[in-house]
């Protein structure tokens, strides 16, 4: 169910692609204590992320403990076509209880590479550290900060602004040395809650949207309050690998805190989502601009409308669904 008030992007049919495929992915991660969703590889250095079970409100997967010099991951171990692919990805997340730091981060990674996971503190399990690679095959790294390191180029990391605490910063490949590409200034609400002895009832949801052009947006929503859009990037210069996998790092430090996540939902759809007047870019041409706290997208209502997609016989091609825009509660 939707949560506030926000604005979902709606479909109209009118563009037309002579092809149409993608991949969906769901996982509540409310399993049975101690185990392993199917298809999903749990690693890491000094911790193991490890499912909390249906009893602990009803489950999370847990990336860290308040332990020190974590590096950890969960990944989703089937790659998806990235050529010409829109990826959306969304998910609830925890961070409490501990010292404040470090984060979590949701990254893509080449489907053809092996796996090992990055560094521990501030490069939040997916950048490196002087002495430390970086997640191996690594391609985008979102991090959800809240010690703000992320977005720091100290301790061996590639460009960034400084220390930013409670921001959505973006590191790139391992071919790039994960040189950071953009961010958030301070949110408004932090990201964690340290220092308590439970979690905290609210619900914080971050949705990831990386078109076919490679726009980047990133909208977060904490505790309910209106969904904002935090981030947008034009990556478009940016050259993906053929296949992709996703998953989740997280890192402590010095400092630490449980970091955890939940209700995964991600979609791949291989056409392009724009009317046939457009480039895909974000506010150019006659392409739908979103602003700050505008846009929050919903999977359940994109996949059910592009169901309703038509055989157009003359043109021989698929009608595309367009986005369009319209208020709802």
């Amino acid at each position: 169910m939707p949560r506030g008030r926000f604005l979902i992007l709606k479909l109209a049919v009118l563009g037309c692609v002579t092809s149409l495929g993608g991949q969906t992915l769901t996982e509540s991660f409310t399993g049975a204590s101690g185990s392993t969703p199917a298809g999903w590889v749990f690693d890491g250095v000094n911790y193991t992320p490890n499912l909390t079970g249906p009893a602990d409100e009803g489950g999370w997967l847990r990336l860290t403990s308040t332990g020190g010099n974590q590096a950890t991951s969960a990944y989703f171990d089937t790659a998806f076509s990235a050529t010409g692919a829109t990826v959306y990805a969304s998910f609830d997340y925890a961070s409490w209880g501990g010292s404040g730091a470090d984060g979590i981060a949701f990254f893509l990674f080449d489907g053809s590479s092996s796996f090992s996971v990055g560094a521990n503190g501030g490069s939040l399990g997916y950048a490196q550290k002087t002495g430390v690679d970086g997640l191996s095959g690594g391609y985008l790294g979102v991090g959800i900060d809240e010690y703000g390191n992320f977005s720091n180029q100290t301790e061996g990391r590639i460009g960034g602004i400084g220390r930013t605490v409670d921001s959505v910063s973006v590191r790139g490949s391992e071919a790039s040395g994960y040189t950071y590409l953009g961010g958030s200034t301070t949110l408004a609400t932090p990201i964690d809650t340290p220092s308590v002895g439970t979690r905290p009832t609210s619900i914080n949801t971050v949705q990831v949207l990386l078109t076919a052009t490679n726009q980047l947006t990133v909208t977060l929503q904490q505790g309910g309050i209106t969904p904002q859009t935090v981030l947008q990037m034009d990556l478009s210069a940016y050259t993906r690998p053929e296949t992709l996998k996703l998953g989740f790092t997280s890192g402590t430090g010095g400092a630490n805190n449980y970091h955890e996540v939940r209700n995964v939902d991600a979609s791949t759809i291989v056409a392009s989502l724009w009317d046939n007047q457009g480039d895909s870019l974000w506010g150019t041409n006659t392409n739908w601009d979103p602003k700050l706290g505008q846009i929050f997208f919903s999977t359940t209502l994109m996949w059910a409308q592009i169901k309703r997609l038509t055989w157009d016989r003359t043109a021989r091609c698929v009608r595309l669904p367009l986005m369009r825009r319209s208020t709802t509660r």
